[in-house]
């Protein structure tokens, strides 16, 4: 394989240059090559290694503070082994296929049995370790529990929007409410419609099966579906739960504040609207395990590429938001680390 050579130098903190000819390997191949197989046939050294990888960690604000560069070659090696991160690698984001695996226990389990009833070290590590993978997975749960909050409050109708698989509302256990509930999934991604079909025939009765929709739609469209089927217009469908897992980060502002009037406009009076939002830095607590963060960013942005850059907001910028587009009652639940917060906002009661 033949080398794509940079030709400009690079100056370390203490002013040696640092010839980056081998970059490029590191950023298309890494998940293919050891760290033995770069020394060996770029002749470079561990240092040298890991100065290129700082620079490609640096455009993201992150520093790889390790004195003992085993770790390098240590993940170099894990990477290969990991489905999930070959995925991230492909992708260069995340995508509602690779983020439902957080949550999905038969994949995880059909990993288990492919490395005789243990995960590889890797996939440990992104399903079960990585911080802002945790604080996914306490979004779910937190999300669950208000849904079944909100139902036995008397809500019935409940609207996913980007759905993707649906996996909060589809997953869950419904005893007793008959043919009384409606679950509605919203996406632009038709993909995404079939895998929440798919899901659905294996975990809902022939009663709640039959009460799901899958439809093409919009968030930001006024009516959400191109026949505008949902809002204020006359003979508009409302209902009385939206969820919506991450789509506001992915918004700029203007474009934001529009999602969430539309929410709005989607909402029976006394409607609750659930959405998170990852939190800045300066908000997350002190308990995150910076062993598995500092692997994290090294794994994310230096080898596998990430380049997913969302809205930095603050969690007073977004309840300010969501009571700009008119709801009340905001009630904030954050992740164990603080690194997201969950979001329940209500439409006010008519008088």
């Amino acid at each position: 394989m033949s080398e794509n050579r940079v030709t400009e130098d690079h100056q370390d903190g203490n002013g040696v240059v640092i010839d980056l000819s081998f970059t490029s390997i590191l950023e298309r191949d890494m998940l293919t090559w050891t760290i033995d197989t770069i020394v060996s046939r770029t002749k470079r050294s561990l240092r040298d290694i890991r100065c290129a990888v700082e620079m490609v960690l640096r455009p993201h604000g992150l520093r790889t503070p390790m004195d003992d560069w085993k770790m390098l070659e240590m993940v170099a090696r894990w990477l290969p082994n990991s489905e999930f991160a070959q995925e991230l690698y492909v992708q260069k984001d995340y995508r509602w296929s690779t983020l439902d695996k957080l949550h999905d226990e038969i994949y995880q389990q059909n990993l288990r049995n492919t490395f005789e009833s243990t995960l590889s070290i890797m996939d440990d590590l992104i399903l079960f370790k990585f911080p802002s993978h945790l604080a996914a997975k306490d979004r779910f749960e937190t999300f669950q529990k208000q849904i079944t909050v909100l139902t036995h409050q008397g809500a019935r109708t409940f609207l996913s929007i980007p759905c993707g698989t649906m996996r909060e509302l589809i997953g869950m256990r419904y005893i007793g409410f008959g043919k009384k509930l409606n679950f509605i999934g919203v996406d632009q991604d038709g993909s995404a419609l079939e895998s929440a079909k798919t899901l659905a025939q294996h975990h809902l009765n022939d009663v709640l099966l039959d009460n799901c929709q899958f439809l093409i739609g919009d968030p930001l469209h006024p009516g959400i579906t191109p026949d505008r089927q949902f809002g204020l217009e006359p003979g508009s469908r409302l209902v009385d739960v939206i969820l919506s897992d991450g789509l506001n980060e992915n918004l700029s502002n203007s474009k934001c504040l529009l999602f969430y009037k539309n929410m709005f406009n989607c909402l029976v009076p006394g409607g609750a609207f659930i959405c998170s939002h990852s939190a800045p830095v300066g908000e997350w607590g002190e308990d995150i395990n910076s062993y598995h963060m500092t692997i994290q960013r090294l794994v994310l942005h230096g080898f596998v590429g990430i380049r997913r850059e969302g809205q930095v907001r603050s969690t007073s910028q977004v309840v300010s938001q969501l009571e700009q587009a008119g709801f009340v009652g905001i009630t904030l639940t954050p992740s164990t680390s603080r690194m997201s917060v969950t979001f329940v906002a209500y439409k006010p009661m008519v008088g």
